[in-house]
């Protein structure tokens, strides 16, 4: 998470090349959230047993999870009394969910695609 520092003169250049009011400074410019997975284990299951993966399968995954994340993100991206006619662009997400795609850690289906 990066908050930027009200007192800092490049912050005070950043926040006038921008025409946004102070009070945007309350909240991070950047906050990362990290959940391998972004649904649980539920409804992992009820998509790979439709696929064919067995419901007797042990869970045994210990992935990163970040309860409440939409919530999160709904939250970050209202719009905020006071800044209705200044803080006008759409939020960016970005939501990565790993350096690859393997069907390894997803092992409930590795029978299957063999």
């Amino acid at each position: 998470m990066h908050v930027l520092r009200s007192n800092d003169p490049m912050t005070l250049r950043l926040l006038a090349r921008a025409g946004v009011p102070e009070s945007r400074l309350l909240r991070p410019i950047i906050t990362m959230v990290e959940d391998h997975m972004l649904i649980h284990e539920q409804d992992i299951r009820a998509i790979t047993e439709q696929l064919g993966a067995s419901p007797d399968y042990y869970w045994y995954h210990d992935f990163k999870r970040v309860e409440g994340w939409e919530k999160f993100i709904e939250d970050a991206a209202r719009p905020r009394k006071g800044e209705e006619g200044t803080v006008t662009e759409d939020t960016v997400l970005v939501m990565n969910g790993g350096a690859h795609v393997s069907i390894y850690p997803s092992s409930l289906l590795q029978v299957l695609m063999l």
